[in-house]
Parts: C-alpha cells; sequence; structure tokens
C-alpha cells in the first residue's frame, strides 16, 4: 500500500451491491419490531444515570479510597476510610438482584488500608500496596507493598511473597468450583431485603467481623529493596498480558513514577513470578499521586493525578509493546469541542472498549468536587462532557471514589463529598452503544477508491521536480475550503469559456479510465509536494492528520520538516483547523534532541509562531545549557545562534526566561475570511446550502437537490446505482422498497447521509430503521438510533404519531405496541387534539385495543 491509498487506509470495505436487488419483505420488516413490542421494561437511555440502591450500614460503612472490581453479576468493594478509621472487608453488589451483602472470606485478610489498588485476573482480586494504620495516630501511619489474592470461587485470601502464593489451598470440590456464587447465595454472601440482614447461618456477623479484623501476616519490602516496588499509595495498577502492572505513587516522603511487573498465572509452571521494574521511555509523565489507569487494547492511559507544581491535564499513553510513553495532543483545536477536563486528583477514569472511550468523572479541581463526565475519543483524539440523558439522577460531585465497568455500563460508588461526608451510594451510567459513526471512514473510502473524480490537481513540478496529478471531489473540497472553492470555480468559468468558443458543450477532459466523470477540472499547485498535498486532502476530508494521529513521543526530524510544510499549505488554503493542528503538534514534539532542527527549519519556513516557541524552549534555564553544548548546536546558522546567546543573557541579567507555555504563541493567520469549520460543520452547511448540487433525490412528488460523491461516499447502493449508469443521470429513486417516504423522512435521511445526523423522532425512526439495510450504510448506526429512540420515546404524547407512521408502513407489531400503549395512557391520550384527526378506521382499531384491555 502506498501513496493516498495508505494514507486513507480505513476498516470501512463496504460490499456495494447493484440496484434494485435490495426489497424488504413484510417479514423482515416486522422482524425490526418485534423485540420492542414484547418487553415492558423501558430500556436503559444512552447515557442516563441510575441510582442504584446504597450500600445499608449494616453491612458495609459509608467509605472513600477504596476499590472496586467486577468479577461475574457482582461488584466487590474492598477496604478504604470511613472518615473514622480505615477498613478491611469486602462488600459484594449483586447487579442481578440490585443488593448488597458482606463477604465472609477465609484466611487472614489484608490489613485495613486505603489508596490502594485492586485488579481482576481470572478467577482472582488482587490487592496492592496503600496506606494503613491508624487514623488518630498520624506516627504509626505507613504505607505497604504487599501483594493479596482474593479468590472469588473459594472465597480465600492468599497472601503473595516475591515468589507469589506464599501457599497453595486444597482445591475445591468440582461441584463447587465454578458456581461457588450461585450455590452459596445464602451462605457466603449477607443480603438486604426489607431492612433485615440475611447473613450466612453458620457464622454470626461478630465472628465474621473478628475474623477480618485479624491483621496479615509479617511481610518484608522495606524501601529501597529491588525484589519488589517500594512502597506506595495512591498510585495505579491495570492487568495486561497476564502481569500485574504498577505504576508510580507516593511512598511517604516523594511522589514516585517508577513502574514495576508481576506474572499473575502462578498455576503456569512456565512462567517465573517474581517483580521486575519496567524500563520506561519516551515523555514520561511526572511523578504523581491520586490519578486513574485505564488499558485499552496494547495501551494504558493516565490523566492528570497530583503532581506538585508540575500536575497536568494532559493525557498519557503508555504502548505495553514498545514499554514506550507517548503524551496524546489533547488541546481544544477543532470549533466547538471541549478543552480538556480541568487537572484534577482523586478522580477515576475507565475505558470502554466497545466504543474506544475513556471517561473520566469527579474529583477535586481547584474549584470544586466535580460532577461532569468527559469523554476522551481515542478515535478523534477529542474531548468531550457528557450530557446526561433526560431524567437522569447524576451524582453529587465527589472525590476518592471508585468506578468499574460492567458490560455497557460504568457503576460508581461511595467517595467523599463537599461536606468532607463519606457515601455509600451506588450509581449506574449508560454507555453510548451504537455503532460508531462512519462519516469519515466513508469519505475516506471514496477518496481511496479512485471514482467519481470531477476535479484534478497538478501538484509539484516546481526547480525540476516532477508534478503529479492528484483526482478529488470538487463537492467536498469546496464544502471545506473556501480557497479551493473560489479556484475550482475559477476553473470551470474558464473550461465554459472555451467551451463556448469551440462551441464543445458536451465535450469532456479527462485523461483517464473513468467513463463516469463529468466536465473534470484541472488546478495547479507546484509550490508543494504530492506527500504534502495528499496530508491535506485527507485531511479534509476526514478532519484526520495523518499519519502522525494526534499523538507525541515518535516525531523524527523529516516528521518535523514535513509537518512545517502542511502548516504552510494550510494556511494558503485557509484551513485553520489543520493550522491549529499541526501547530500543536510541532509544538509538542519539541524536545531537546530536536529543538535545533526545529528551530533552523521554522526559520526557513518564515514560520514565526514555531520560532518564536523553539527559542524559548532553548533559552529556558533547565534546557539552556545542555542544548548549547551539544553538537547539533554548532550546526546551527549564525544569525540564530547569535540571538539565542543573546536572549539568553538578556533574560538572566534581569528576569527568568519565559516558558514556551506562557504566552499565547497561536500562529497568526493571514488576513481574509478564514475558515474554521469542522468536517460535520462543512458538510452540514454544504446541504443547506446546496451549491453546485449535480444530483436529485426524489421520492413520489418530492425532490430534494445532492451532490452525488457524497450519496456514493455515504451508500453502497447509491455508488452501484451511479457506477452502473450514464454520467448524465440527474435523479435517483429514494424511496424505501415500497415505502414512500414522507418529505420529513427524507430530509431526515440526507442529513443522516451528508453530517450523521441522528436526532429522531420516533414517527420518523418507523420510516428510516430499515434505511441502512436497504441503502447499504457502512453499518447499522442509523437502525441502532431507530430502535433506541423507538424504545425509549414513545409516550402518550406521541404515540398517535407513531401509530399512524406504522399503519402508513405497514408494520403490524409496531402498531399493536403503540396500540397498547394508548389503551393504557387512554386518559392522556384523549385529551390530545391528534385524537379528533385520527382516520375512522385507526379509531376503530383504538377501541378494539381498549376493548381488550378492559375485558
Amino acid at each position: 500500500m502506498s501513496g493516498l491509498a495508505e494514507l486513507c487506509s480505513t476498516s470501512t470495505d463496504r460490499e456495494n451491491f447493484p440496484p434494485g436487488k435490495a426489497r424488504l419483505s413484510q417479514s423482515s420488516l416486522e422482524s425490526l419490531f418485534y423485540d420492542l413490542s414484547k418487553s415492558g421494561v423501558q430500556a436503559k437511555r444512552t447515557h442516563q444515570w441510575t441510582v442504584e440502591e446504597s450500600c445499608n450500614e449494616f453491612v458495609g460503612a459509608r467509605r472513600s479510597k477504596h476499590t472496586i472490581v467486577s468479577w461475574g453479576n457482582a461488584i466487590f468493594v474492598f477496604g478504604g476510610d470511613d472518615g473514622r478509621k480505615m477498613l478491611n472487608d469486602l462488600l459484594r453488589f449483586d447487579l442481578l438482584d440490585n443488593s448488597w451483602g458482606r463477604v465472609v472470606t477465609k484466611h487472614s485478610p489484608p490489613a485495613p488500608r486505603y489508596h490502594h489498588s485492586a485488579v481482576v485476573f481470572g478467577d482472582s482480586m488482587f490487592i496492592f500496596g496503600g496506606y494503613t494504620g491508624d487514623l488518630n495516630s498520624p506516627a504509626i501511619l505507613r504505607n505497604l507493598n504487599d501483594l493479596f489474592e482474593f479468590r472469588f470461587t473459594t472465597s480465600q485470601w492468599i497472601e503473595w511473597d516475591e515468589h507469589g502464593p506464599s501457599f497453595s489451598p486444597p482445591p475445591l470440590h468440582a461441584s463447587t468450583s465454578t458456581n461457588f456464587w450461585h450455590q452459596q447465595a445464602a451462605g457466603a454472601v449477607g443480603a438486604v431485603a426489607g431492612g433485615q440482614v440475611n447473613l450466612m447461618q453458620q457464622q454470626p456477623l461478630q465472628q465474621m467481623q473478628q475474623q477480618q479484623a485479624v491483621p496479615p501476616a509479617a511481610h518484608d519490602g522495606a524501601v529501597g529493596s529491588r525484589n519488589k516496588p517500594p512502597v506506595r499509595s495512591a498510585h495505579g495498577a491495570a492487568v495486561y498480558d497476564s502481569k500485574m502492572w504498577i505504576f508510580a505513587g507516593y511512598d511517604g516522603n516523594k511522589r514516585l513514577n517508577d513502574m514495576w511487573m508481576i506474572p499473575l498465572d502462578s498455576s503456569n509452571p512456565d512462567v517465573q513470578v517474581k517483580w521486575t521494574e519496567v524500563q520506561q521511555s519516551g515523555a514520561h509523565p511526572p511523578t504523581c499521586c491520586n490519578f486513574p489507569v485505564s488499558v485499552l487494547g496494547d495501551s494504558m492511559f493516565v490523566f492528570s493525578g497530583q503532581s506538585g507544581a508540575h500536575i497536568t491535564n494532559h493525557l498519557f499513553q503508555f504502548r505495553f509493546p514498545e514499554r514506550r510513553w507517548i503524551r496524546v495532543i489533547t488541546q481544544q483545536l477543532l470549533p466547538g469541542t471541549c478543552a480538556p477536563p480541568a487537572r484534577r486528583y482523586g478522580h477515576t477514569m475507565v475505558a470502554h472498549e466497545k466504543n474506544n472511550k475513556l471517561y473520566v468523572f469527579g474529583g477535586c479541581t481547584a474549584d470544586n468536587l466535580s460532577q461532569e463526565l468527559h469523554c476522551f475519543d481515542l478515535q478523534t483524539c477529542s474531548w468531550s462532557v457528557v450530557p446526561a440523558a433526560a431524567g437522569s439522577q447524576v451524582p453529587i460531585g465527589r472525590v476518592f471514589h471508585s468506578a468499574a465497568v460492567v458490560g455497557d455500563a460504568m457503576y460508581v460508588f461511595g467517595g467523599t463529598g463537599a461536606d468532607n461526608t463519606r457515601h455509600s451510594d451506588m450509581y449506574r451510567f449508560q454507555f453510548d452503544t451504537h455503532p460508531r459513526s462512519s462519516l469519515q471512514d466513508d469519505l475516506l473510502h471514496l477518496l481511496k477508491s479512485g471514482t467519481l473524480f470531477d476535479v484534478f490537481f497538478i501538484v509539484g513540478g516546481k526547480n525540476g521536480r516532477p508534478s503529479e496529478r492528484i483526482g478529488a471531489h470538487s463537492a467536498i473540497l469546496s464544502a471545506r475550503s473556501s480557497v479551493l472553492r473560489a479556484r475550482i470555480h475559477l476553473a470551470m468559468s474558464k473550461r465554459s469559456s472555451v467551451d463556448l468558443r469551440n462551441g464543445e458543450h458536451s465535450d469532456k477532459t479527462s485523461s483517464v479510465d473513468d467513463s463516469e466523470q463529468t466536465e473534470v477540472m484541472e488546478v495547479s499547485y507546484p509550490d508543494f509536494t504530492p506527500e504534502v498535498f495528499r496530508i491535506a486532502l485527507v485531511f479534509m476530508y476526514s478532519d484526520r492528520l495523518v499519519p502522525w494521529s494526534h499523538s507525541l513521543g515518535q516525531m523524527t526530524t523529516s516528521d518535523m520538516g514535513l509537518l512545517m510544510d502542511v502548516y504552510k499549505l494550510a494556511t494558503e488554503l485557509r484551513l485553520v483547523l489543520l493550522e491549529r493542528l499541526a501547530a500543536a503538534l510541532i509544538e509538542g514534539s519539541v524536545d531537546q534532541s530536536n529543538v535545533i532542527f526545529a528551530l533552523q527549519c521554522a526559520h526557513e519556513h518564515n514560520l514565526a509562531f514555531a520560532k518564536e516557541y523553539c527559542l524559548r524552549y532553548v533559552t529556558k534555564e533547565a534546557h539552556y545549557r545542555g542544548i548549547v553544548m551539544s553538537p547539533s548546536f554548532e550546526s546551527l546558522d549564525r544569525p540564530l545562534m547569535v540571538e539565542i546567546i543573546r536572549r539568553q543573557q538578556a533574560s538572566s541579567g534581569s528576569s527568568r526566561a519565559p516558558s514556551p507555555d506562557s504566552a499565547d504563541l497561536s500562529p497568526s493567520h493571514s488576513t481574509g475570511p478564514a475558515h474554521c469549520g469542522t468536517l460535520v460543520t462543512d458538510m452540514k452547511q454544504l446541504l443547506e446550502s446546496n451549491p453546485d448540487c449535480d444530483i436529485t433525490v426524489v421520492c413520489g412528488d418530492i425532490a430534494l437537490p445532492a451532490h452525488r460523491a457524497v450519496m456514493a461516499a455515504r451508500s453502497g447502493f447509491f455508488a452501484a446505482l451511479f457506477r452502473n449508469s450514464p454520467g448524465d443521470l440527474s435523479k435517483v429513486n429514494a424511496c424505501i422498497g415500497d415505502i414512500m417516504l414522507t418529505r420529513p423522512v427524507l430530509q431526515a435521511l440526507l442529513r443522516f447521509i451528508y453530517y450523521d445526523d441522528v436526532t429522531l423522532q420516533p414517527e420518523l425512526s418507523l420510516y428510516l430503521i430499515s434505511a441502512p439495510h436497504y441503502f447499504s450504510f457502512s453499518n447499522s448506526r442509523l437502525q441502532s438510533f431507530c430502535r433506541e429512540s423507538l424504545e425509549t420515546n414513545i409516550s402518550a404524547a406521541n404515540v398517535l404519531a407513531v401509530l399512524e407512521s406504522a399503519d402508513k408502513i405497514n408494520a403490524q407489531e409496531m402498531k399493536r405496541h403503540a396500540l397498547s400503549i394508548i389503551a393504557t395512557e387512554f386518559p392522556n391520550v384523549v385529551r390530545l387534539d391528534a385524537l379528533r384527526q385520527l382516520e375512522k378506521p385507526l379509531l376503530l382499531d383504538i377501541l378494539v385495543a381498549l376493548g381488550e384491555l378492559r375485558f
């Protein structure tokens, strides 16, 4: 794979089918609605917060600085403090019956502690380190570096030494080894029901508490021992590759940023169980504590935390295979997107693998205890504040709580509130489980396919260098760049003038074998290389700056020069978004190994902002001596060398040199209108303004203008239609099989095609739920939102509209579902004016439904 194909590589590989082959049968249409009507339980809305059962004080105390993990159909809470003492009890929250219980354990549990870590591997939970002692006697408080395993299937605590488990407990009988919790539900776990506590009958509560208060066996591992990690608390822990990884924390004297790992598969004779310190490389996070970690794929992520004067709100990514840290670009680059969450500590961060996102909740910021939920999308490398769904019960702000992921939901338990009170409440948050938007991938797929090009750019050729002909789609480029739109229109006007003079109105200009192209134009860009132009082209189709993927830590000197060329092209095209992203990558990639090259390159490219940033970086007190003594400094142009020395002398004679980040070094843009839209906002504007439309979408008497490149990119149906039809095709039918779409439905369909709008009322969802299958969309995202709208948004206020829509498309199951809601909510429905406007057959159907409900 090379050239544009490599830059546009995408997971979307849709198989297009000939038009007219996809027809929905009545049975397939009914199957889409069957599940909606057979369940009386309302589905959880996306981004909905709900309150679960709180932990009763007879089961477990309110707490913070604890840990929670999920295993099976339960969540387990260990340790923490209740404001008066440290805890070491183990609680269990049953997700099936929404009840709490205290787990009766065997053998000595870990000492009471908080700010420890807990991970799950296989059928075991592992507890490491933390802070222990008497809260009322600070002199005897100490940090730990012990490791305990709790085996869920046997309810046993096992302490590990440097070589693994300190003893091998006898195996359970086969009948109890796999279904322990189901078979012992009335035994090892107590449940709160109706205010009464049902505990294990064989062991009274006092005896259970005494057993759990037994101190653990003595352990070694003093500070400085290299056989195991130094003692610590408020650290991060994760599981990857069957190993437990420990990072940073606080040892009682200082914050740390070392990393250790230990294999957890102690039953494997080929595995040597011992602690190993990990040699880290790359853009290392500062020493820190009270931060969360999350694992997604082959990476561990760290966000914010307590780092003293070095506290940041940067997101760091640790690549396990390479043992390398990368600082992820998270600055606010795009209009309408959020800045990263404010720096904080005591927050939680979890990963949801299905949607490839990280979620940060709560914590203590400079101003307050946050109750906002922030999301970082690893695909777009952007932060957002997640709005709570209507009717949500959002947790109040808190710190030192814990969170765990179970399926498609996040559970948040406990923590400390603003008045320093501990909490015992449990909240559930429903993740977004809809398929991801394929808008970017679909447009890149069109660019990679090389079809329907109607404009070509002659790129390069300056100073005797070879030029290259690069194709694109005028509608998409005109939407993204006002400069390109003007140049394309100018080329179009010149071509029209030539055609008029020569009387050749029907001639086509094309030097490639692409029979469906119409009126191909050529635009010249000799000052930039084809590689630089392709990067800008891919950005205009996707808002992605390939190949750097928004991350720092792997930038070479050739990358730096290429990025500066991309920045210059973005400036010329007035693509402010591309300017900002390129500038952020340039600034964020500067370090002591490449700053001299970056300075020289910025000087040659006449990039004032990058040059100023590099000069400030070099003259910073912590960097100056090492840089000027390096061999690369000797190769610097003399005027730059003189400027560095003068700046450093001036700063040392007056005040400290300003930090590269201490002032606004944002690149200044050229005068005139600058384009600041994102891909979504530009595509929305393209649909609403309808410039240069070349196709009409029709359904019955309804006709709406559109662009064939966009329609082909998003729909396999339309792509095949354009590919197999003559070039002068001017109209396409958008009816879904035999279903005639109304104007609002057709407009909603185009909004989804152009900019992925999924704001759908139930009556529109009924028509569009089958559209992804019929039009061969890349995924079922639209269908997923239609289903959620039908599952969660049908009410007495809109059920009559749903009934009419279901009747029009002959969706009998959905119609019966609407009639049952009308019959149940009839006292509210009867007051609606829409009831008087229903046709007589539907009124008769309602009377029948009322009679069936009553009799």
